[in-house]
């Protein structure tokens, strides 16, 4: 209400009042006209029917004996109402019979029998009566009368409601001067008290800069009356805010005191004294009277050292000393602090406190140190039982030494026979290829086509001969080479292995669902050779289909972790299952599918060196599964 903000206080009540009764005053008039309005309209609507019908039953007569020329002067009735302008009598299918019009002009309505009963529209009142006695229905009476009278009865009303309303403002006017004073001047008496309190200092002086009402000057004087006070009130909120502080600290000493007598722990606290050399025993809880079988009555304000002779040898007077000195927390594991039956074995946890004393909490550990002794004689029995039975097969370890010594000896040795026989296989494997390579190419010219593919095929078999002797070479490195066992993440292996193919052969759509934290022990570069010889046999068994999907995942098997590459490839009978494993050994022929036959039997044989075994299923055309678990 911006309208009186910066009125005084007693216009602003005169405003008010005159405001808020002009909203009454309105409101109350135009309800009354409204219900006046309406209750004209219905005495007019009633007025006008009522003629309607009399010319009806005047018409009646007329149209049942059809004396068509009795009818006009039978309408002629409503010319006794100045306000009805047309009238027309309508036969039984609606035609037009007689009319009656106050102007030259027959208003003859359109769509009679849409029309209600009564109804009130661009100034004129429309009434449609059947004429009809009892039974029979001769036709319809339209009458049209004008609503000027209506309207000139608003405008009446109108103008009255304006002049009551003038009047009674002008009364509420004088009533709000002659009233306001009662609520204006105590304010402005309190304003006069407020100057006259704060005096013509820097408020007044701010007050003249601006014009004001009186609430707004009041405002300025109190608030200055305010700052003045806060600088008495300093005082006393420093003295509410010390009480505060005491009060916070009377009921946090109360809280730390019940939670000091209920611990679970015995609570010592200590004073340093003799800078640090001895401690006074300050206060002692209700668990550590308990432990201790002892009244705190009887040790406050006693040296520890005099109440408790045995904390010098036992190494509690140091703790606590060191404690004091470094403010670092200190563990005594086992003490005694009485030479009695009844004091059993204490631990003890030390801390200093911020006001500069110590607090020592302790249980009671008798039965801890009991149960440790006893297991420490168990434990000796126990070495003496393994070094008897030690030095009893002394001889038979030696032997089983030289055993194993001899057996990695023989293993030695076939690993190089092994890696000799490779590597001399490969040299005139290698001598051929070259031979046969020139061959071809000093000769082509004298050599026919057979001669050119028998050469041909000499090249490949030399070939394969030479693969066939890297993975005899392999199978003897990985037969004789011992394991290292690591954590190894088989399902990070199987992803990198899977980009590596997609990388090689981009041109093929392939699909690889990987299960995720697969984790094993075993050899890492072993059971690297493993997945990337099944994922390479899966890839290359499914390169027919027109979407490779490749899945590796863990499944369990009668209590047992298998581990499984799964494809959708061309698959196997079961009746060859055995030969898939056997080195050089292939189901499908080399133009088919390439490869050495050497990949499965060498991924077996680590299975096999791991302690786990590996087995495959599959049918012809549905892709095949090879499972492996393992025992390390």
């Amino acid at each position: 209400m911006k309208l009186f903000q910066n009125l005084s206080i007693r216009k602003k009540l005169i405003g008010i009042i005159l405001f808020i009764s002009a909203i009454a005053l309105v409101l109350t008039f135009s309800l009354i006209i409204f219900a006046k309005s309406g209750e004209d309209r219905v005495r007019f609507t009633e007025e006008v029917r009522r003629h309607a019908a009399l010319a009806g039953e005047c018409c009646r007569e007329a149209m049942a004996s059809k004396k068509r020329q009795d009818l006009k002067a039978c309408l002629s009735v409503l010319s006794s109402v100045p306000c009805i302008t047309d009238g027309v009598l309508f036969g039984p299918k609606d035609n037009a019979l007689a009319a009656y019009s106050l102007s030259e002009d027959t208003f003859i309505p359109s769509g009679l029998e849409h029309m209600k009963s009564s109804e009130i529209e661009n100034g004129f009142l429309y009434i449609v009566l059947p004429v009809s006695d009892e039974e029979p229905t001769y036709g319809k009476i339209f009458v049209r009368a004008s609503t000027r009278e209506l309207k000139e009865k608003l405008r009446l009303y109108i103008f009255v409601a304006l002049v009551l309303l003038g009047l009674t403002l002008l009364l509420v006017y004088f009533l709000a001067r002659s009233f306001q004073h009662i609520i204006s001047r105590p304010i402005l008496n309190l304003v006069t008290a407020t100057k006259n309190i704060s005096g013509p200092g820097e408020a007044g002086i701010r007050i003249k800069k601006k014009k004001k009402n009186e609430l707004m000057i009041l405002r300025d004087r109190l608030k200055y009356l305010l700052e003045i006070e806060k600088l008495r009130e300093m005082k006393l909120e420093e003295v509410n805010q010390a009480r505060q502080k005491a009060a916070e600290l009377e009921k946090t000493e109360k809280k730390f005191r019940e939670i000091f007598e209920n611990s679970a722990f015995g609570i010592f606290v200590f004073e340093a004294v003799d800078k640090g050399k001895d401690f006074i025993i300050k206060d002692l809880n209700n668990t550590g009277e308990k432990t201790e079988r002892i009244h705190r009555i009887d040790l406050i304000g006693k040296k520890i050292t005099k109440a408790f002779p045995m904390v010098r040898e036992s190494g509690l007077l140091e703790a606590l000393q060191k404690a004091w000195q470094t403010e670092e927390e200190k563990y005594v594991p086992y003490t005694k602090l009485r030479v009695s039956e009844k004091a059993g074995w204490k631990e003890f946890f030390i801390s200093k406190l911020p006001s500069g004393g110590i607090a020592a909490a302790f249980r009671d550990v008798t039965d801890k140190k009991a149960d440790e002794e006893s297991i420490k004689k168990h434990e000796e029995k126990k070495k003496e039982r393994i070094e008897e039975r030690f030095n009893q097969d002394e001889e038979l370890k030696s032997s089983q030494v030289d055993k194993s010594v001899q057996q990695q000896a023989l293993n030695d040795e076939l690993e190089g026979l092994f890696s000799s026989l490779a590597q001399y296989l490969e040299a005139p494997l290698e001598k051929i290829n070259e031979f046969s390579k020139s061959f071809l190419g000093d000769y082509a010219d004298k050599v026919n086509d057979e001669g050119k593919d028998k050469l041909i095929q000499i090249r490949a078999a030399a070939h394969r001969m030479k693969q066939m002797t890297k993975g005899l070479n392999e199978v003897a490195e990985i037969s004789f080479r011992r394991l290292k066992l690591e954590k190894v993440d088989l399902s990070d292996m199987v992803r990198r292995r899977s980009v590596k193919l997609r990388e090689g052969n981009s041109e093929r759509k392939a699909e690889f669902i990987i299960q995720e934290g697969i984790k094993v022990r075993g050899d890492n570069r072993m059971l690297g050779i493993v997945i990337d010889n099944l994922l390479t046999n899966a890839w290359i068994y499914s390169s027919k289909k027109p979407t490779i999907k490749i899945e590796f995942g863990i499944r369990e098997n009668k209590g047992i972790k298998e581990y499984f590459v799964k494809d959708n490839g061309v698959g196997f009978k079961m009746t060859d299952v055995d030969e898939l494993f056997c080195p050089f050994k292939r189901l499908n022929e080399n133009e088919v599918f390439p490869g050495y036959g050497m990949g499965l039997a060498v991924a077996r044989r680590i299975i096999h060196k791991h302690g786990g075994v590996m087995r495959a299923e599959g049918k012809p055309g549905e892709g095949a599964v090879f499972y492996f678990t393992l025992g390390t």
